[in-house]
């Protein structure tokens, strides 16, 4: 017989290499594409980590009124060219494709959907904020001026003092010239900075490097603020920058109302004697009629859209989701729908002792940054990006047709009658999300009451058409302080705006909310290190 070794051991290797063959498709069939999904689940984990960091951050800066200070976070957004794949990773398509995502801050997009809030209750009329020259009028407490005029050249830097505001009007006229206010225990001293700024490249050398205005402040012979940037890019203007020392961020509220004197001066040069200031007794009622904001009066809201700081997932192995940071609250959508991680900052509370319906309200409204003037909206990519997160307004006050209230504030004592939080004119399922996220503060708060005062009666979720057409939802608080008044019976589905607010006119004429209104304003900065 004919014996043929060889073939056998060509049909053996052959063999041997079919079963490497099926063994790397496989592991390129199977273990790839779940290594591929195990990173892009950590990567969202750790992107859902990040927005939970930025959500109590900004928390955070709120409840302690840290104003202009910076919070940094890094957001991964994709898992780059794939990793490692072990011992058998020898050829690049071995390793999983990486995925990406953006970051955006949108402000506009009319999917968004717009906030209204209504409020019926007590204020007082602050005077409007100077421009230029413009004289203060309307003044109701806390100062007056005695002694030499140091209102100033408008053209120049000046001070004006009024009621519950010391002003700092800066024009930036001179780099050089620093503006300085010195009183018994504490001192302010404003003046602008170079600005550093690593993407600024000055080719023509004939414009000056960009500045940034910057306060620094004394208190009790500590510097508290030292160079506290309080706008960027600042330019020459007939209207100055102003600084309001009143400003709780500023930590000088309870100094100045011991403040009877102080000097005045520009680059070491005295601008006027020593100033001497009157305290005056205030009365918080200026008027026993509540200001009714019930159809004309909602509030002025700077940028009216809810706007968004978002991040949208580019996965190739996992389902793609969204995470969103959107007036205080948090969120994660994906195919399935959106859920609400964090609700946003509302926090309603029945107080027996005092027979009060306690509401606490944030109005986030979020920003962008601008680099010369353009804003920065998105940043697409795989690389992990840094996200600066500023706190730069923070104010009880709101404005109503262009003037400015404040709700009272005083201890034990209510001050509104109802408040409507509305959202409307949406875009996808939006009205959905928020519709849900309403209900959670409704139930939240219900649920968490102890005193039995707190039901539906008072809190309640409702669609509602508003006054342009637009549908959307509503959030209706209101106590009639017996509770005698059920809003859930009150107020059907689908109702006019316009005939809410009637039914809540006529049924709650008392003010028994106390209410805690401020508006945050959250600039987001977007730096993208792949340029």
């Amino acid at each position: 017989m004919k014996r043929e070794p060889a073939l056998s051991e060509v049909i053996g290797f052959l063999l041997i290499v079919s079963l490497l063959a099926i063994l790397f498709s496989m592991y390129l069939l199977y273990v790839v594409p779940l290594q591929g999904r195990d990173a892009e689940i950590a990567h969202m984990s750790d992107v859902k980590e990040q927005f939970s960091a930025i959500k109590m951050g900004i928390d955070s800066l709120i409840v302690n009124e840290q104003k202009n200070y910076r919070l940094q976070y890094q957001i991964p957004l994709g898992t780059g060219s794939g990793g490692a794949t072990g011992s058998f990773s020898i050829l690049p398509m071995q390793s999983y494709a990486g995925s990406s995502g953006e970051l955006r801050v949108d402000t506009e997009t009319d999917s968004l959907g717009e906030l209204e809030i209504y409020i019926s209750g007590t204020g007082i009329e602050l005077p409007n904020t100077p421009t230029g020259s413009e004289p203060f009028t309307n003044v109701y407490y806390s100062h007056t001026i005695s002694g030499s005029d140091i209102s100033g050249d408008p053209s120049d830097s000046s001070l004006a003092v009024d009621p519950q505001h010391f002003f700092i009007l800066y024009n930036v006229t001179d780099p050089a010239k620093i503006l300085s206010i010195n009183a018994i225990n504490w001192s302010a001293t404003a003046g602008v900075i170079p600005k550093y700024n690593e993407n600024f490249v000055n080719i023509s050398k004939t414009n000056p490097m960009p500045y940034d205005l910057a306060l620094t402040i004394i208190k009790d012979g500590n510097t508290t603020f030292e160079n506290l940037t309080i706008a960027e890019y600042v330019s020459s203007s007939n209207n100055p920058y102003i600084i309001n020392l009143y400003d709780w961020a500023y930590g000088l509220v309870d100094i100045l109302k011991e403040t009877y004197s102080f000097t005045y001066s520009i680059s070491g040069i005295p601008e006027s004697d020593t100033v001497n200031i009157s305290q005056l007794a205030y009365s918080p009622v200026i008027s026993t009629d509540p200001i009714s904001i019930s159809v004309t009066g909602v509030l002025d809201r700077s940028l009216p859209q809810l706007q968004v700081l978002e991040y949208r997932s580019q996965n190739r192995y996992w389902v793609n989701q969204q995470y969103q940071y959107q007036w205080g609250a948090t969120f994660v959508s994906q195919t399935e729908g959106t859920a609400l991680m964090a609700s946003p900052p509302v926090v309603i509370m029945m107080d027996d002792s005092n027979n009060l319906l306690n509401v606490d309200i944030t109005d986030t409204i979020i920003t962008t940054h601008q680099q010369a003037h353009i804003p920065l909206v998105s940043i697409s990519g795989s690389q992990e990006n840094p996200l600066q997160v500023t706190l730069t307004e923070l104010s009880p006050f709101f404005e109503i047709g262009g003037d400015t209230y404040q709700l009272l504030d005083q201890p034990d004592q209510a001050n509104a009658r109802y408040i409507i939080i509305g959202a409307k004119d949406f875009g996808g399922n939006e009205q959905v999300k928020w519709k849900n996220t309403f209900s959670t503060i409704a139930n939240t708060a219900i649920h968490s009451d102890t005193t039995g005062h707190l039901s539906p009666i008072n809190v309640v979720v409702k669609d509602l058409i508003f006054e342009d057409g637009s549908s959307g939802i509503g959030l209706i608080i209101a106590w009639d302080g017996q509770g005698a008044k059920n809003l859930d019976a009150l107020i059907s589905d689908g109702s006019l705006i316009t005939d809410v607010t009637t039914i809540l006119n006529a049924n709650y004429p008392d003010n028994h909310l106390k209410v805690d209104y401020k508006q945050a304003t959250i600039k987001c900065s977007l730096y993208n290190l792949a340029l």
